[in-house]
């Protein structure tokens, strides 16, 4: 889904260094950001599916975590091999606006047998983690355990999208900045802070699946 005014989501570029980090644990580029293996890669675009589907951001969000965490064999952006698995992946997603992106993607890691797992955080919740740090923080605590987070957004009425979070940054005041794909750039992560410019209405964690689960 494209804003409404170019820029209105809050999403400012951030021109990292292409230090790719490995996981479990993030890791701290020469620059102070914590980067998830895989981030500095080309992702998928909502632009390269624009024939196949509709309000697909958070389809393509999905599509980006298999290419970003390695959980299914994700072809390179661009090719019809992408396609085809975004067509598998749409399947389950569907268009947009999509409100309820975790037991979605749930049906779809558990029918394709992919070793992920996804668990949505309620309005209550992402309250509660902003009393303890921010939602930023939060998220930054769950990319350290080894997860995935992806946030859905709203910049107006009828203006939602879902982003990719890739890494986190701190800022000289002590907040964090989150580092997302926002599925309009073939790569190049954009900066983030959480309910500035556009307002966090959803939090996806998704729990990669170790082989005794």
């Amino acid at each position: 889904m494209m804003p409404f005014i170019k820029g209105s989501y809050g999403f400012r570029p951030y021109h990292d260094a292409g230090q790719n980090n490995p996981l479990p644990a993030a890791s701290a580029d020469n620059r102070g950001a914590f980067l998830l293996c895989g981030s500095g890669r080309a992702f998928a675009t909502t632009g390269d599916f624009q024939n196949d589907a509709r309000n697909h951001c958070a389809a393509t969000t999905v599509l980006n975590l298999l290419l970003l965490s390695g959980a299914a064999r994700a072809p390179q952006p661009g090719t019809a091999a992408a396609r085809d698995l975004f067509l598998r992946v749409h399947r389950y997603i569907g268009n947009g606006p999509v409100f309820r992106l975790a037991p979605k993607a749930a049906r779809l890691f558990r029918e394709e047998q992919i070793p992920l797992t996804s668990e949505a955080l309620s309005p209550r919740q992402i309250r509660r983690s902003s009393e303890r740090g921010g939602i930023a923080a939060y998220i930054a605590g769950e990319l350290r355990r080894g997860n995935y987070c992806a946030v859905m957004v709203e910049a107006a009425v009828f203006a939602w999208h879902w982003v990719l979070v890739t890494g986190y940054k701190f800022q000289e005041n002590g907040g964090t900045v989150l580092l997302v794909e926002d599925n309009w750039h073939r790569r190049g992560m954009q900066e983030y802070i959480p309910d500035k410019g556009s307002i966090v209405r959803g939090i996806c964690v998704f729990h990669p699946l170790t082989p005794d689960k």
